[in-house]
């Protein structure tokens, strides 16, 4: 297919279908980060309460097709950062592709280089994202470091935790599995935002977003309470990812040091496991936090994994040596789960 044949733009009214229409034929009707459809395109781009993520989408359309045929994609989903004190963006780069049959092979750059550097030629710079962020397997990074500078922030290894031995039991904690995030979750975040540097602002707006109001994914959150209020919560989600029927902590957000929250935020996690057969609780958290290093001491296990997390970044601040040593992510920061 001859370049000079497709229209590289931006998302209008009724790209809706064809978008999923590509993202069906190239990645399949029911890929491993689950299926795309009209709720969840709205859910990602038109509610996430960081607004312009439909201003983020770039297409390339076949100009030669009858109706609007969609080729190639490239997006990101707007997040809201606590940046070391202040309030910065950054997108999380999701869903880049190209029809198969509009690929080049091994010549560069290709419609996937072409829609990628002019994709960050519209949208990233030093006032409005400054960082691009993203978590590919080896195969799409390779693409993307060759033509669009990707970087390496590390390769994620993930914790697991088999039930070989019962979690050990917390003291004065409750655990309440809740619906809907109150007022209850910026008051947390408040507190323990600025010993965590760099993270995606995890206020209740946030958190309802992301966990509890798209129901494609069933998500379970659960708040770690005593008398003076919140102490952490887990979000928890049972899928195929990494290994069959993996309960994984998709959120994690508690004190450092709260051994008592902890382990009873692990049982509840246990008994999903139970409930759903699977063989381990597993969590991908940065391997520089205390957590990487004292959920060992509470039987958890590391893996290696093939995903890298990687960035495209302009400025030292957010070079891949600080986002190495200061930023915190979990699952939850992604779309891949």
């Amino acid at each position: 297919m001859a370049e000079q044949n497709i229209e590289i733009r931006g998302f209008k009214p009724g790209d809706e279908q064809p978008l999923l229409e590509c993202y069906h034929k190239v990645f399949g009707a029911d890929p491993p980060g689950g299926a795309r459809n009209a709720e969840r395109w709205h859910w990602q781009f038109i509610n996430n309460p960081t607004p312009g993520g439909k201003e983020l989408i770039l297409l390339a359309v076949d100009r030669d097709a009858p109706s609007t045929k969609v080729v190639g994609h490239f997006g990101g989903m707007p997040m809201k950062m606590f940046d070391r004190g202040a309030a910065k963006n950054a997108i999380i780069a999701v869903d880049e592709m190209v029809d198969p049959g509009y690929r080049r092979g091994l010549r560069r750059p290709g419609l996937f280089g072409n829609l990628g550097m002019e994709w960050f030629k519209r949208h990233q710079s030093s006032e409005s994202y400054p960082l691009v962020y993203g978590f590919p397997n080896l195969a799409h990074f390779r693409i993307g470091n060759a033509v669009l500078r990707y970087e390496v922030i590390r390769t994620q290894p993930v914790l697991y935790r088999e039930p070989l031995s019962p979690v050990a039991a917390g003291r004065g904690v409750e655990i309440v599995e809740i619906n809907k995030a109150g007022e209850e979750f910026d008051r947390l975040f408040e507190r323990l935002a600025p010993d965590l540097k760099l993270l995606v602002w995890r206020d209740h707006k946030y958190i309802n977003w992301r966990f509890l109001e798209y129901r494609g994914f069933r998500y379970r959150v659960f708040a770690a309470r005593d008398a003076n209020g919140l102490r952490g919560y887990a979000v928890f989600r049972v899928c195929d990812w990494f290994i069959q029927n993996n309960c994984i902590i998709v959120d994690w957000l508690v004190p450092g040091g709260d051994i008592d929250a902890t382990r009873e935020l692990l049982r509840a996690g246990e008994s999903l496991r139970a409930e759903s057969g699977g063989p381990c609780i597993s969590i991908m958290i940065p391997d520089n936090n205390p957590w990487f290093r004292d959920l060992q001491y509470e039987g958890f296990m590391v893996s290696p994994t093939d995903y890298i997390c990687c960035c495209v970044s302009i400025g030292k601040q957010y070079s891949p040596y600080v986002l190495r040593r200061e930023w915190y992510y979990t699952h939850g920061d992604f779309d891949h789960i």
